[in-house]
């Protein structure tokens, strides 16, 4: 059976997690990394092992792979992608978000169709347990009309000593911070899920001693015709993830331990009050394990693309563009 070289910009953080993941999809073998400036010792990454495998700081010894995946810090994702599109001719799987600026969406924007077509942007929320949950619940059990989605999701990265060095800290690098980090990923899903937006806004903070950049962020807007979405994402307080979506009928709790499930709305006290509605449905979940699930279904169908010299979903790449579009314009009034 054929396999098909990989090659990896960047090494270690998430291009690890993608490292681990891309080595066992079959028919896929990671060939060589690429740093620009420092030389990586490619034992020290003990998932690869093969006797070919490399490091290099030239870019142009990656052409020869049929698929490049970029994990980069986030402001330099658009210049690889500025110079393989020029220069390589195979699959590109780029982490999110595609690029930081309105000028270099706007460039984005400008690539042909047949490019766009094999330009991979990695939302994998869009193959994760929400994305199906949010599309089938509702009829399951008769929920209704959504009328508003609420979530808070972050860790204390802001506090510690290693959040100082690294480029996240710093605005000049990172200028939309934990929210084109973290919270675009929720930005994405509801996106994809419920449609365009409107009424958009964004309160930012920096509350963390070590850099500049934004840690705290509070972000709403309208998805679809009715959808009043809201979500803080940081990296300065205690782990939390809650999601919370209300229908017409009921409603959907999300935690990193369970989901439940709360309808019908008519459901009355011994005084004809209103109370809340009975748990229709409860699963015990491991939130992190699906997340990781969710990111190897999407690499498995970039590599299943690759492979089979099949056209990336248009669709994914507007979706994409229209996603970072989304929080670059709540970042315009910060």
């Amino acid at each position: 059976m054929r396999e098909y070289k990989i090659g990896f910009i960047g090494y270690k953080g998430q291009a690890g997690r993608l490292i681990k993941i891309f080595e066992n999809i079959k028919r896929c073998k990671i060939s060589c990394f690429y740093h620009p400036e420092k030389h990586i010792d490619v034992k020290q990454i003990a998932v690869c092992n093969h006797p070919d495998l490399f490091a290099t700081r030239k870019l142009s010894d990656l052409y020869s792979c049929a698929g490049i995946v970029i994990c980069a810090p986030n402001y330099m994702h658009f210049s690889y992608l500025k110079e393989l599109i020029k220069d390589y001719r195979g699959y590109i799987f780029c982490e999110k978000p595609p690029v930081s600026n309105f000028r270099e969406l706007a460039s984005l924007r400008k690539f042909s169709t047949a490019d766009k077509k094999r330009v991979y942007f990695n939302f994998n929320q869009r193959f994760g347990f929400l994305a199906e949950l949010l599309k089938v619940f509702p009829k399951r059990y008769n929920l209704g009309e959504p009328i508003r989605a609420a979530i808070v999701s972050g860790h204390g990265l802001g506090f510690q000593e290693s959040y100082k060095s690294s480029w996240r800290a710093k605005k000049e690098l990172h200028e939309g911070g934990v929210l084109e980090t973290l919270g675009i990923h929720f930005i994405d899903l509801l996106s994809f899920t419920f449609g365009a937006s409107k009424n958009i806004f964004c309160f930012a903070e920096n509350l963390s001693p070590y850099g500049d950049a934004i840690d705290t962020c509070h972000f709403s807007c309208i998805f679809g015709s009715k959808l009043y979405f809201n979500l803080t994402c940081s990296y300065c307080m205690p782990f939390t993830h809650s999601i919370k979506i209300d229908y017409t009928n009921g409603s959907i709790d999300i935690d990193d331990k369970e989901i439940k499930v709360f309808t019908p709305r008519e459901v009355f006290d011994k005084n004809g009050r209103f109370v809340r509605p009975p748990l229709r449905y409860r699963k015990l979940i491991d939130y992190n394990k699906l997340y990781s699930e969710s990111l190897e279904v999407s690499c498995q169908y970039f590599m299943d693309c690759l492979c089979k010299r099949r056209e990336i979903n248009l669709e994914y790449f507007k979706q994409s563009i229209l996603s970072n579009e989304i929080y670059l314009k709540a970042l315009e009034n910060v």
